[in-house]
């Protein structure tokens, strides 16, 4: 956002933004691994939400190099995780499941509230901005400016290439707990199906979260 609409539209102000600010003056971001009841909570009229989401065994396989909040849990299948005063018993598949439920309900019920696809943002990141940019009335100085290079500096990141490839070829199902096909099959019995079908990869022959577990 800031490559694109420039610093000085990028408060970096703590949420909520307060009552007096209006819609596009200031942006601010919350812990990225908030529950999205907690999200939900602090949302006020003059704060638009992005949420992101990422066809499951792709997180999955990402959780399990960089578990962040969810700890030791993230590296297998069925371990009960706490995150952040929330408790998920099922383990990474409930986490991904009541996250994606949690989005639907807040993007349903408030006007604010946007979800993006990571896959889109890789693939199609210009659509993304414009999207962003048109909610926030800003508006960009020239064509989209992507920014190549990995986004962080642990858990074996991958710059924008790499990322396409990996959607292209759907890699990721071969990295990891996930490559296993009997982890395969546990995970996407637990993962919510219908979900998973909301969700598009915006490929050249576009296909669903769901195809995960198909493949």
């Amino acid at each position: 956002l800031k490559l694109n609409f420039g610093g000085s539209m990028m408060g970096g102000g703590v949420c909520p933004l307060s009552q007096t600010a209006s819609l596009g003056e200031e942006v601010c971001q919350k812990w990225k691994h908030s529950a999205p009841s907690d999200m939900a909570a602090s949302l006020t009229f003059n704060t638009l939400q992005v949420q992101m989401v990422r066809s499951p065994l792709s997180h999955l396989t990402s959780w399990d190099k960089a578990g962040y909040d969810l700890g030791s849990c993230a590296t297998r299948l069925g371990v009960p995780c706490n995150v952040r005063g929330h408790s998920y018993p099922g383990g990474v598949t409930e986490v991904w499941n009541r996250y994606m439920q949690g989005y639907e309900s807040a993007a349903d019920s408030h006007d604010n509230v946007i979800t993006v696809e990571y896959e889109r943002l890789v693939l199609d990141p210009g659509s993304v901005m414009q999207e962003i940019g048109h909610l926030m009335g800003w508006s960009m100085d020239g064509p989209v400016k992507i920014v190549g290079a990995p986004a962080k500096d642990h858990g074996e990141p991958v710059g924008r290439a790499k990322a396409v490839e990996k959607l292209k070829t759907m890699s990721y199902l071969n990295q990891g707990y996930i490559a296993s096909p009997a982890n395969q099959r546990s995970a996407c019995s637990e993962l919510d199906s219908a979900m998973m079908h909301k969700h598009m990869i915006p490929l050249d022959n576009p296909r669903s979260y769901a195809a995960d577990c198909s493949a």
